[in-house]
């Protein structure tokens, strides 16, 4: 889990600083995040880890467009 949230968090800031460099429309990046099952852990469980850590809050950043 920890490497996840690491991966998400580098995710994170990466779109955070891009977004303050750049102001035009036009730029853009796409990436696509692929994430590994633990199957050490149930829904219920990550659910709380999320809740936990206030996850919906802070991702995606305001500066990010979320396609699917």
């Amino acid at each position: 889990m920890k490497s996840i949230l690491i991966f998400v968090c580098v995710i994170f800031l990466s779109l955070a600083a891009f977004g303050q460099q750049t102001k035009s429309v036009s730029d853009s990046i796409m990436i696509t995040i692929f994430l590994k099952h633990q199957q050490d852990k149930n829904l219920d469980s990550l659910q709380a880890i999320q809740r936990k850590n206030k996850f919906a809050e802070q991702f995606p950043p305001k500066s990010a467009r979320v396609i699917s």
